[in-house]
């Protein structure tokens, strides 16, 4: 381990649920020390806060209950 709190692109992709080739392409925060690529925990956690949060933003924004359902439809 390199600092206190960095994890490996194998750590960080299993903390989202993700490829870490999915991750590479991604946004996430991270730095290179030679060769290797890290990730920071936290950072990593912060990443996946804020894409929760336009995720659940979005759905209210645009009146989708927690059921993935407008409100007053019914599913029948």
């Amino acid at each position: 381990m390199i600092s206190e709190g960095a994890i490996s692109a194998k750590e960080a992709a299993a903390l989202l649920g993700v490829s870490r080739r999915w991750l590479y392409s991604s946004a996430v925060p991270r730095f290179q020390i030679g060769r290797r690529i890290v990730f920071l925990a936290s950072e990593v956690l912060a990443y996946r806060e804020k894409c929760r949060s336009a995720t659940i933003q979005s759905a209210s924004a645009s009146g989708i209950n927690s059921a993935g359902r407008l409100p007053g439809v019914d599913s029948d």
